[in-house]
């Protein structure tokens, strides 16, 4: 089951337009570091049964010689493995039906908002009435408890994704997005002068004089 999972997250990764440049850039590795199957108290989603939960990582590189690759600004002065490419990591959870085959073979990528989840928030209907996050800024669940670590019943709200039978997928992106509160973050190089000083630049915001 965790072998399928990998070829399901790998396949979204490397396919997905936001992510995939034809052998310039490629997930090199994933890494699940958690399991919990299964998840939601155990409860079974109508036609497609119970869920499991899997966190980790994936790794992956890209190579600055190509040319599909330049735009991405600084990537040449970014430090680089043996193979002459850049490597980065991100953090990962899959939610999927324990029996794959009762899924309905669709995915759906969560676009985390500053790390913290979304996808069950924007989809889900509330099981209970929304109160006040526990840490104003966090990820709201459906039951509006902060939390990106959904595992209890009341996080899946009325569970309109799993009983429709979807695997969702969320990754960290941001690269300054600091860890704590189960966000997603990502882990990128940081680019330095051939003296290996990082390179910086203090960013400011001009007033509206309008």
């Amino acid at each position: 089951m965790l072998r399928h999972t990998v070829a399901i997250i790998t396949s979204f990764l490397l396919l997905s337009p936001a992510l995939y440049v034809p052998a310039h850039a490629r997930i090199t590795r994933i890494d699940i570091d958690k399991v919990e199957s299964p998840t939601f108290d155990g409860v079974s989603f109508g036609n497609s049964g119970t869920y499991e939960k899997l966190t980790g990582k994936a790794y992956g590189e890209l190579d600055p010689a190509r040319e599909l690759n330049r735009n991405l600004v600084l990537l040449d002065k970014a430090p680089r493995n043996a193979a002459g490419r850049v490597e980065y990591s991100i953090d990962i959870m899959i939610l999927k039906p324990v029996d794959m085959s009762r899924g309905n073979r669709t995915l759906i990528y969560d676009s985390v908002n500053r790390g913290n989840l979304r996808a069950i928030q924007v989809f889900n209907l509330p099981s209970v009435p929304t109160g006040k996050p526990e840490n104003p800024g966090d990820a709201a669940t459906s039951d509006g408890v902060a939390n990106n670590n959904p595992s209890r019943l009341s996080d899946a709200g009325d569970g309109f994704l799993f009983r429709q039978g979807y695997t969702i997928v969320a990754s960290g992106w941001p690269g300054d997005v600091l860890p704590g509160g189960n966000r997603l973050t990502a882990r990128f190089p940081v680019a330095a002068e051939t003296d290996g000083k990082p390179i910086t630049k203090l960013l400011t915001s001009q007033p509206n004089m309008s």
